[in-house]
């Protein structure tokens, strides 16, 4: 349609000069001019096929290296910064049963702790996605991302309960069981993520050595 306008308004400049030239009535160029302008308006607010940009064919090699930087190494240091927390969690619980740590000081740990684990939750929502899966993966990248980021924030909860709990003096039943209820939901997440990051590593030529 733009091209259509372009050239009536090439055709109209030449008949209106024309008619200049030749003292001639110029409405045929009127009428190009006019249908110009009918179709540039037309073309202007029509609405534009919206173009997507082309995927690089990418190669397996390019591919494996991309998912290695971008999901391998950041998932396996999220984790690996998980289960650093939760062994942190299961420590001051044993040294508040044999006595080591008072309560005021259990507090201060676990409120150390819930900061920990808040900050682990943002890490792992700034983990991008590369642009490399099928259907299938990109389902699995999601199990991946979505269940980790739940099981960090799940013990982020976890252990604000107990340590307003040890602040307050208030270590009720009720509250012991949303505790161990947290607890437990955020480890079946965490299993469910490291299943779905095992598909991904079979996929992408990572090696995992026990």
């Amino acid at each position: 349609m733009f091209e259509v306008a372009a050239l009536l308004f090439v055709i109209s400049g030449y008949l209106s000069y024309k008619a200049k030239k030749n003292g001639t009535d110029n409405s045929l160029s009127k009428l190009a001019s006019f249908a110009a302008t009918v179709c540039f308006f037309i073309w202007l607010f029509s609405p534009k096929p919206i173009t997507e940009p082309v995927k690089p064919n990418l190669s397996t090699a390019q591919k494996n290296e991309i998912y290695s930087e971008q999901v391998d190494r950041p998932y396996y240091k999220a984790h690996g910064h998980y289960d650093s927390l939760v062994n942190q969690w299961n420590d001051i619980l044993y040294k508040m049963e044999t006595g080591e740590l008072d309560r005021y000081s259990a507090y201060s740990k676990f409120d150390e702790l819930n900061g920990q684990f808040n900050r682990l939750v943002g890490e792992i929502r700034d983990i991008g996605k590369p642009d490399i899966f099928n259907s299938n993966q990109q389902e699995d990248f999601n199990i991946l991302k979505d269940e980790t980021e739940v099981a960090a924030s799940y013990m982020r909860d976890a252990t604000k309960l107990i340590a307003d709990a040890l602040d307050t003096g208030e270590v009720t039943p009720k509250n012991l069981e949303k505790i161990t209820n947290k607890t437990s939901d955020a480890n079946n997440f965490i299993t469910n993520a490291i299943e779905a990051k095992e598909k991904l590593d079979s996929q992408f030529g990572v090696i995992n050595v026990e």
